[in-house]
């Protein structure tokens, strides 16, 4: 039986077709580059959201590098004004500086400074303290005025005290001529006399300047209270007495008392009725 012919096989030219074949790489497939479409997205979104965070972060810590670590805040100058008499300048200006210099004028706060001076100098009646931007702090400080002078006995050392009671220091010629106050009590300086006298003692002086009284000296025992005006009148009352009905009382009478020619020795106002003696 004879066979049929049989195609022959171009073996070169399948081989050469095969190599074309392996040469072409696959494509990247539809589903798999829309998934890297969406992740390039989300990356995006993300560097977009985070920029704004960052540089708000970098702005925050380039103004509190600026403020708390350069330096330029750093306090370098203390000035004090208005310690003159009762207050001593230069310990004063030794303490703030100590307790300032150096330190961050944004991180300090003025209410140490100012309890710290006040607890160590009483003569201080009132203290404010200023920054001045960038680097200075201005201490503004009100001295406590004299109103009278204080005296524990008959011919003992005077001392200064003002409207709180408060003992500056000894007299000098500038303040002999205020009135004087005999006082039971100890006096010392730099501490207050008892403070219940005070209100008394004020109202006396400030009354008897009101009715052009001249109060040369005062004294209290019990509750009963001497003073002398004009030079030598000598006038008591207590406590519970009303001063400004009193002071005008007692120009009242020395008014009179010129007009008649006639010379107050005493005025006693702690009884109903006032008694007074000539001289």
């Amino acid at each position: 039986m004879k066979s049929l012919p049989t195609r022959k096989r171009n073996s070169s030219f399948d081989f050469q077709v095969s190599k074309v074949f392996l040469k072409e790489k696959p494509g990247r497939r539809p589903a798999e580059s829309f998934k890297f479409k969406i992740f390039l997205k989300r990356i995006f979104k993300l560097v977009k959201w985070l920029f704004p965070i960052i540089l708000i972060f970098a702005a925050v810590y380039s103004l509190y590098f600026f403020a708390y670590k350069s330096g330029f805040f750093s306090i370098k100058e203390v000035s004090v004004q208005g310690a003159y008499a009762y207050v001593n300048h230069g310990d004063v200006l030794n303490i703030a500086s100590n307790k300032l210099l150096g330190q961050n004028m944004l991180a300090q706060e003025v209410d140490g400074i100012e309890n710290l001076l006040k607890k160590n100098f009483l003569g201080i009646k009132s203290l404010e303290v200023e920054k001045n931007y960038p680097n200075k702090v201005i201490i503004n400080l009100v001295e406590r005025v004299p109103i009278a002078q204080i005296q524990k006995d008959t011919g003992g050392e005077r001392f200064l005290i003002d409207e709180d009671g408060y003992v500056l220091g000894v007299v000098d010629s500038t303040a002999s001529s205020l009135p004087l106050i005999i006082y039971e009590g100890d006096v010392l300086v730099g501490n207050f006399i008892d403070f219940n006298i005070v209100p008394l003692a004020l109202d006396v002086i400030n009354y008897s300047k009101s009715e052009q009284l001249e109060l040369s000296s005062m004294s209290f025992s019990g509750r009963d209270t001497t003073f002398y005006t004009n030079g030598s009148i000598e006038t008591l009352l207590n406590y519970d007495m009303n001063i400004k009905v009193s002071m005008n009382i007692v120009s009242e009478l020395v008014k009179k008392s010129r007009v008649e020619g006639k010379s107050i020795k005493k005025i006693d106002l702690r009884y109903d009725k006032v008694i007074v003696l000539y001289d």
